[in-house]
């Protein structure tokens, strides 16, 4: 079907080809072949942006909406969202939207994005907003599996501004949220964090903060309660577990990522790294008796995040703890070292990225920076690259402030 869908001469023969592979009994590989299984797994539509034909990209889009919507469809699918309202189905069809109105900005995608965003709302807000039990009893969508259908639409809302229907869905969330009474906390901390990413992904760091904010305080009860053997580690894994997608090392990366299109974006971000230095200050201190074996484990990982979030002066206290040994001190002070030789001084400018001694002036600006660039940046080439008095033009070591 792929080769023939590639080789018609019309909008209208490509969905007429796309449609002769409809099997009733199987809808769901019907969507899939004319739209996608996910991001990587392409269907027909994707040859045809590939060959430039979005009117005929927009027919297949049409199609696959109506399908997600029919009663066959829900039949057969429901019991997934994502195969709904999600990423791969409803929410797939807003993305590639988009990246249609990205091809041709004034061709009308970015409203038939928005209207689709509503739709995907709708399926939440009609098949996900309570538990869906089978004829035999058996839950097929909890709870806590609707907040997650409610978060991944949450981030389209946001990302269109519909703030009504955003408060609309964060309210099916909660109440979701507060009828699962029998959720572990880790499962709760796990969709705060999932709400807090998507909210961010759509542009509202703030609002996703206050999720972030929820799951750190059953974090900290989680941490109260470890035994010695396990403290530390579900803080470790909210903060950069590598299977979390919902990490807050992503969140902060989010909050960097809207730099220029957030305001006060900083003030954000600092009251996000205040947030997370709370905790780990908190952790730490939970951690006073543990033996030291329990701290030459945790501690270098505690370090790693104070580097991650730029409090290096904190990584360095921590390496100079009596408990550590040699070793684990010496990984610590590596580890800044190597930090502070990548770190991007100035994440909402491309055009300077190094300032080794901390004064908010760069060493250097790009090679491509231009004088009008340099003069809208705001920022002042720094002579003293050192900070010890002595311009680097007359400095032998402008790098090291003990020596000139």
């Amino acid at each position: 079907m792929l080769a023939q869908v590639s080789a018609s001469t019309t909008d209208e023969q490509a969905l007429t080809l796309a449609k002769a592979v409809r099997n009733e009994d199987d809808l769901r590989k019907y969507f899939t072949d004319i739209i996608s299984f996910n991001k990587s797994t392409n269907g027909a539509i994707n040859r045809l942006i590939e060959q430039g034909r979005y009117s005929a990209a927009k027919l297949f889009i049409d199609e696959a909406l109506v399908l997600v919507q029919s009663d066959a469809y829900l039949k057969q699918n429901k019991r997934d969202y994502e195969f709904v309202s999600g990423d791969a189905g409803c929410g797939r069809l807003v993305n590639l939207l988009t990246i249609l109105d990205a091809r041709v900005p004034d061709a009308g995608y970015d409203e038939d994005a928005i209207a689709t965003a509503k739709v995907c709302h709708n399926l939440v807000t009609k098949y996900y907003s309570k538990e869906i039990i089978d004829d035999e009893g058996v839950i097929i969508s909890s709870n806590l599996y609707n907040v997650q259908a409610a978060a991944e639409s949450a981030r389209y809302l946001a990302l269109f501004g519909l703030k009504d229907e955003l408060t609309a869905i964060l309210a099916t969330a909660e109440a979701s949220l507060a009828a699962a009474t029998d959720a572990k906390d880790s499962n709760r901390i796990n969709i705060f964090s999932l709400l807090g990413r998507h909210l961010a992904e759509g542009g509202e760091l703030a609002m996703g903060q206050g999720y972030y904010d929820r799951a750190f305080t059953l974090l900290l009860e989680q941490e109260k309660v470890a035994d010695a053997a396990s403290i530390a580690y579900a803080t470790r894994y909210f903060f950069s577990g590598s299977r979390n997608t919902s990490s807050y090392q992503n969140f902060l990366n989010l909050i960097d990522k809207n730099q220029l299109l957030t305001d006060n974006a900083a003030g954000i971000r600092t009251a996000a790294v205040d947030k997370v230095t709370k905790h780990l200050e908190e952790v730490i201190q939970l951690m006073a008796d543990v033996s030291d074996i329990v701290k030459n484990k945790q501690y270098p990982a505690l370090a790693a995040i104070f580097i991650d979030i730029g409090n290096y002066e904190r990584a360095e206290k921590i390496s100079q703890d009596e408990a550590l040994g040699d070793v684990e001190k010496a990984s610590i002070q590596a580890n800044i070292a190597r930090a502070k030789a990548t770190e991007d001084a100035f994440p909402s400018t491309p055009i300077a990225s190094i300032d080794t001694d901390g004064d908010g002036m760069p060493n250097f600006f790009a090679p491509f920076a231009t004088e009008e660039m340099i003069a809208s940046s705001g920022l002042v080439l720094d002579v003293d690259s050192d900070n010890d008095g002595t311009n680097d033009e007359d400095d032998a070591f402008p790098l090291d402030a003990s020596r000139q």
